[in-house]
């Protein structure tokens, strides 16, 4: 019941270790940025044997005058700190630096020196260029990994490749590649290759291919390369846009087993949109072929967004279906708190 849930749960998991600095950019896009400020996004989760809710963590970000994010700090349970990041800009207000740091229990203060850090560089039409990432060791900073990305003529990208340091040098053992097509302005594959070591070369994985209709994105379909062959059709989602061509949901399919390789419908995703297209309830539903029909059932999931009079976000509520309750049940909650830079956001502990 719980499978389809913790896949989701641990993607978004994922993206949120890989690179804390970026976890919430579209969060605060609404917001005013023109003052200094801290903005703090608190997690809590419900515990179904204690009945009651659990603050897990909270991340705290902290902006300039000129509205650029200078730290990001993670908390655990709202009040242990583990790791801050530090931000430094260029003239043109591009991330160069990002500088990452520990908590020292021992000295209750963050540790001087940082353990990892990435720097970022531009091409002359300052499009990311390469991302490096440093780890501190007792002799200094030494190289650990690096993205490049790669553009052609007209300024699309057309490849992100990765490289391990080792042994003095740059190497794609363990890496991965993806390059990118394009048709009319619009990409349309993304191929996913990794690194062959005994071939010493990069292997074609998977690939996604997308398909367009007055610019507007369809649908993308998936594939994985099967014994060195061919490509196989793997999972597709079907895009659906309201009149004004706003996403308001899609639909995803699977290949079924059969020898016609037919798709096979797996779930809904609907958005609900308030008058000013804010997204204020997002529900999935699974297919039950049985009915020929998407249903609310156990699986079924549903988000819930909350926000202030002038449209900034405030709340995101995850619910499950409780079937033995007939209703959408809230599971964990977000917040996130705006406030001036002289002030701390405080524990909500008292929120229902």
């Amino acid at each position: 019941m719980n499978s389809k849930r913790n896949s989701m749960n641990s993607k978004i998991l994922i993206l949120l270790l890989f690179f804390v600095g970026n976890y919430a950019c579209y969060m605060y896009a609404q917001e005013n940025t023109t003052n200094p400020k801290v903005f703090c996004e608190l997690y809590r989760n419900f515990d179904p044997l204690q009945k009651t809710w659990l603050v897990s963590d909270s991340i705290v970000f902290t902006y300039n005058q000129n509205g650029n994010k200078e730290s990001a700090a993670v908390f655990t349970n709202t009040s242990t700190p583990s790791i801050q990041t530090k931000f430094t800009y260029n003239t043109k207000n591009q991330i160069i630096n990002e500088l990452y740091y520990q908590w020292n229990d021992t000295t209750n203060n963050w540790n001087i020196k940082p353990f990892k850090q990435a720097i970022f560089t531009y091409n002359p039409w300052d499009s990311l260029q390469t991302i490096r990432y440093d780890i501190m060791e007792t002799t200094g900073w030494n190289k650990l990994a690096k993205w490049e990305i790669k553009y052609d003529q007209n300024k699309y990208k057309t490849a992100e490749i990765g490289f391990i340091w080792s042994e003095m040098q740059w190497t794609n053992i363990g890496c991965q590649k993806f390059t990118f097509q394009y048709k009319n302005n619009n990409c349309i594959s993304k191929t996913n290759h990794t690194w062959d070591d005994e071939k010493n070369q990069f292997q074609l994985v998977s690939k996604t291919v997308y398909s367009y209709n007055n610019n507007m994105c369809e649908t993308s379909t998936n594939f994985v390369w099967e014994k060195e062959t061919n490509w196989q059709k793997s999972t597709k989602d079907s895009l659906i846009y309201s009149n004004n061509n706003i996403l308001i949901g899609q639909i995803g399919f699977v290949v079924n087993t059969s020898q016609k390789k037919e798709w096979e419908k797996v779930y809904q995703i609907s958005h609900v949109l308030d008058q000013t297209n804010h997204i204020i309830q997002t529900t999935q539903t699974f297919w039950n072929n049985k009915n020929k029909r998407f249903q609310i059932d156990e699986n079924a999931q549903e988000i819930s967004y909350n926000y202030s009079n002038e449209g900034q976000l405030e709340a995101v509520l995850n619910k499950h279906f409780d079937r033995t309750m007939n209703q959408f049940v809230t599971d964990s909650e977000t917040f996130f708190i705006t406030q001036p830079s002289n002030k701390t956001p405080q524990n909500n502990k008292e929120r229902s």
